[in-house]
């Protein structure tokens, strides 16, 4: 070969090395494409978030019926699932003791009565005997004055004559000794009326013996009422309409009193009201700051595949309950609609309340969402093909579909990574790689468990 061919041969060798290493240069500097990846399209509607959780039915309420009496169980009218009325007769006890009761306490209100009576006699013939002896007392007594005054006036005019001897000495004496007759009997008379102050005492005495007697009688009368309401104990009547739920006695059966027992006496039946039902769910503490009164929830139950029920929160607890280190809040939801045909107490139920309502928001797949050092970001596909990171700000979720409230458009183009991305999944990768950067690698065990987690709830 020519010296001239070898020439041209190295500078096509040369000029092809340069060239692909240009080539190779052009392609690194270039952004990354969009080839080979998952895509999706931002869509615009609605979005609807929710929290899921789980709870029981519950009735609106349960009265346990136990009796205040003790005896054995005569009647039971009603049985479970037995609908009610407030008034009607659930239980009926043997009242033969109660009965005698009554019956003695009815005779002894009786005797207390006749004392009563026995006793106003008694005040009656008093009160006579003190008004007839009063005026006999004052009667003597007028009288033993008027002689002792005329006998008086007879002996100062025998005196008189004796002085003048027209009288002897016998006459004056007997003049002497009648006044002092009179004057007697004026004394005796006064220590009568004396007498009555003793007759004014008995009256008062047979008056206390009248209040003793009534209040004896009144006391005959409480027993009596006592008596009789331990008889009507023994027939118990429902508090309110509702339904029987529970029937923990048969008939024969001995039950002791619920007030008079130590051990709160015997369980009966329970009555519960089903004109309201609702479900208690247990909402996990960092769901509940979400939960709002009046917000609208669906309850499905297992018995009722497929069918949904309305419901609308009613009541959040203040306090949290902690089990094994996990804190959970009881939410009350309210059923409504069909519910009260087909939910029944204790039936287990899954619940989903909703938190956001959003109409005509810009919607992107969970995957797409991303969260990095600078915050929220999604991978735009431009026109070209070329992949670009741009911020968002997301709004509500539903577990599938994020809102994006700034940093994409309807139409546009994202990249799916594979897996959800999300504050709560990425933050602790974050702050890990922040503060130890050796170990950014650690916290791939929990994120793992915070996608799967994540994933089922999102189906």
């Amino acid at each position: 070969m020519s010296r001239k061919k070898w020439i041209g041969l190295g500078v096509a060798l040369i000029a092809l090395v340069v060239g692909a290493s240009w080539v190779r240069s052009q392609r690194a500097d270039a952004p990354p494409r969009a080839a080979g990846v998952r895509t999706a399209t931002l869509t615009r509607g609605d979005l609807t978030s929710w929290i899921s959780a789980t709870g029981r039915v519950i009735s609106n309420l349960d009265v346990a019926i136990k009796s205040k009496a003790s005896g054995r169980v005569q009647s039971l009218p009603f049985n479970v699932s037995d609908p009610v009325k407030q008034g009607d007769i659930l239980v009926e006890l043997d009242p033969i003791d109660e009965q005698r009761e009554v019956d003695l306490a009815k005779a002894e209100v009786a005797a207390a009565q006749a004392r009563v009576e026995q006793s106003k006699q008694a005040l009656i013939i008093a009160q006579t005997e003190q008004v007839t002896k009063r005026r006999s007392v004052e009667a003597q007594q007028a009288a033993a004055e008027q002689s002792f005054q005329q006998a008086s006036a007879t002996q100062k005019r025998i005196e008189e004559l004796y002085r003048n001897t027209v009288v002897n000495k016998d006459e004056l004496d007997r003049a002497r000794t009648e006044a002092k007759s009179a004057e007697a009997a004026m004394e005796s008379a006064r220590a009568a009326t004396q007498e009555l102050s003793t007759l004014d005492a008995q009256v008062e005495l047979r008056n206390q013996d009248v209040l003793l007697a009534e209040a004896n009688l009144q006391s005959a009368r409480i027993a009596l009422d006592v008596a009789q309401t331990r008889l009507d104990e023994t027939r118990i009547a429902a508090p309110m309409d509702g339904v029987i739920t529970e029937r923990m006695v048969q008939i024969g059966q001995i039950i002791s009193s619920g007030i008079s027992n130590i051990a709160g006496g015997t369980p009966i039946l329970t009555v519960s009201d089903l004109s309201q039902l609702y479900v208690i769910a247990s909402v996990d503490e960092s769901d509940i700051g979400r939960v709002e009164l009046g917000k609208r929830a669906v309850a499905a139950v297992e018995a009722y595949p497929g069918r949904r029920f309305e419901g609308t929160i009613v009541r959040i607890a203040a306090k949290g309950l902690n089990a094994n280190s996990v804190v959970t809040f009881d939410v009350w939801v309210q059923l409504q609609g069909d519910a009260l045909e087909f939910c029944k107490p204790e039936m287990t139920a899954n619940v989903e309340i909703v938190c956001q309502d959003c109409a005509n928001v810009v919607l992107a797949p969970n995957e797409a969402v991303q969260y990095g050092e600078g915050g929220y970001f999604a991978e735009f596909v431009n026109p070209d093909g070329a992949i670009e990171k741009r911020a968002v700000k997301p709004g509500a979720s539903d577990g599938i579909f994020t809102e994006l409230k700034e940093g994409g458009q309807e139409g546009e183009t994202v990249v799916l990574r594979g897996q959800l991305r999300s504050q709560w999944v990425n933050a602790p990768r974050a702050a890990a790689e922040a503060s130890q950067p050796a170990a950014a690698d650690k916290p791939k065990g929990f994120m793992g468990v915070m996608e799967k987690f994540r994933g089922k709830t999102s189906n």
